[in-house]
């Protein structure tokens, strides 16, 4: 389930949702949109069908996978930004029993952050507000785990398919979800979204024409 509160992450976000929110911040910006209809123009209704993404316009977008990646793994190499072990002190996330973990239950959501009082049940994890754990080095919040992010993961000519790639892991999802190197796909259009509370997402844009901004907020998720 997702917490409610001024500082904690939007969740149960659609793939949809998040590029028309996108593209609304680009507009409300004076920004050249990121999503394309097929006419041509931003996207401004949920039924648009998305023709492209142009990754070299001005305004807001999801980021790639890669992009993604490189953001949340701050310039280290290790498992996680923080190091190869997890533990409830570094992240949101239910426990589970392998290799990676030094402190936690199997099955157990975080024992802080859990609405009910049966930890073992996961239906009673929870978000958790942001700036609760350690950022990475680039200064990043939330990067493993709390809620999954939407990716950009589309060529040209776009791909319809309902299945769509998150990144980072949630609240309910085991240690290896929330390594930066792995890749989940749900069903951007809801279904899975709706059950399990657990996507939001961060945008990027194009800075000053040299590179990539990827330090989005934590709380603009």
């Amino acid at each position: 389930m997702g917490a409610n509160g001024s500082n904690y992450p939007v969740h149960a976000v659609t793939f949809g949702v998040a590029v028309l929110w996108c593209n609304a911040r680009s507009e409300k910006n004076g920004l050249a949109p990121c999503f394309i209809n097929n006419a041509g123009t931003g996207i401004k209704k949920y039924s648009e069908p998305i023709s492209r993404c142009s990754l070299s316009a001005s305004g807001f977008r999801l980021p790639t996978p890669q992009e993604w990646e490189y953001a949340a793994r701050g310039l280290t190499c290790t498992r996680f930004h923080w190091g190869n072990a997890i533990s409830y002190s570094n992240a949101n996330f239910t426990g589970w029993t392998n290799c990676y973990e030094v402190s936690t239950v199997a099955g157990r959501a975080h024992p802080v952050f859990a609405k009910g009082r049966n930890l073992n049940v996961l239906g009673d994890a929870a978000t958790s507000p942001v700036m609760s754990f350690q950022p990475n080095r680039f200064g990043l919040y939330d990067m493993s785990g709390n809620v999954s992010e939407w990716c950009w993961d589309n060529e040209t000519p776009y791909d319809s398919s309902r299945w769509k790639v998150t990144k980072g892991g949630s609240w309910r999802t085991p240690p290896q979800s929330l390594r930066p190197g792995n890749i989940e796909y749900l069903d951007g259009g809801g279904q899975h979204v709706w059950a399990f509370n657990s996507t939001g997402f961060r945008c990027v844009r194009v800075q000053g024409g040299r590179g990539r901004d990827l330090t989005g907020r934590a709380t603009e998720r």
